[in-house]
């Protein structure tokens, strides 16, 4: 129950800023500008581009965009959203799926990636509990949509 129950987190963790990724056309910087151009501070093109090192709070980040977080703090919740959206991108865009359909991360360590071991673990995480599920579904006899990584979702999370 507690592995579904993190599963379900998960997806809808995903699913939040996969809404947020697809919705947002020029999605507002700290500073208040609008995000038009590609080189761009505090978009997660920006983050992805320079490759600086990034550690984002998931479950808070999650938590935040879920509670509405007021204006006051909405320049830190973007910056942080454009963060988290870099760290899928560099993530994900690392991911290949086996001959048996399960996703495996080609990266072998955060380093790899510039991201924190905490991410890199919760994002291999994401990976084996996905598998998990479409394996137990499989056997019995479930028929389950899963989303792919495709390129159009590795982008709408530079947008």
């Amino acid at each position: 129950m507690k592995k579904i129950d993190l599963y379900f987190f998960i997806l809808f963790t995903v699913g939040v800023l996969l809404m947020v990724s697809c919705n947002s056309s020029g999605g507002k910087l700290q500073n208040g500008a609008t995000d038009s151009g590609s080189s761009q501070k505090y978009s997660a093109k920006y983050y992805v581009d320079n490759n600086s090192y990034l550690d984002v709070d998931v479950v808070m980040l999650s938590r935040d965009l879920m509670n509405d977080t007021k204006s006051e703090c909405k320049d830190s919740l973007d910056v942080n959203l454009a963060k988290v959206k870099a760290v899928f991108y560099r993530f994900y865009s690392n991911v290949a799926e086996d001959e048996s359909g399960n996703y495996y991360s080609k990266c072998k360590s955060a380093e790899e990636l510039n991201i924190s071991e905490e991410l890199f673990e919760y994002l291999l995480g994401t990976l084996q509990e996905r598998n998990a599920v479409v394996k137990d579904a499989k056997e019995r006899g479930v028929e389950l949509i899963v989303a792919d990584i495709t390129d159009e979702y590795l982008e709408s999370l530079l947008q």
